[in-house]
């Protein structure tokens, strides 16, 4: 035969609430395959081997497929002329100068 728990009822669980998720700690390991390791893979092949790219983010996209690069630049001032130059004609897109060693 089975044995079964019960667990003390709680106040959120008085009005219907679910207990608050356990935080992360620093070491406590992500699972494999998470979203943020999407998103770290997705910003690490926008940047530039050599001089600085101007990215974009595409915030409709799911993560992990966000960021896209517009161009490559020699300077980082070449590389914000061209960001400002880009957000005249795209306003509402939001764009990031990476370096290589971002």
């Amino acid at each position: 035969m089975r044995e079964l728990k019960f667990t003390k009822p709680t106040r959120t669980h008085a009005v219907g609430l679910k207990p608050k998720p356990k935080p992360i700690s620093a070491k406590e390991e992500l699972p494999k395959n998470s979203m943020w390791d999407s998103m770290l893979a997705n910003k690490k092949a926008a940047l530039p081997t050599t001089g600085f790219n101007l990215v974009g983010c595409d915030d409709f996209e799911l993560p992990g497929e966000q960021l896209y690069v517009i161009s490559n630049h020699a300077t980082r001032e070449e590389a914000e002329h061209a960001q400002s130059e880009y957000k005249t004609q795209h306003p509402d897109e939001t764009t990031y100068v990476y370096s290589p060693e971002d």
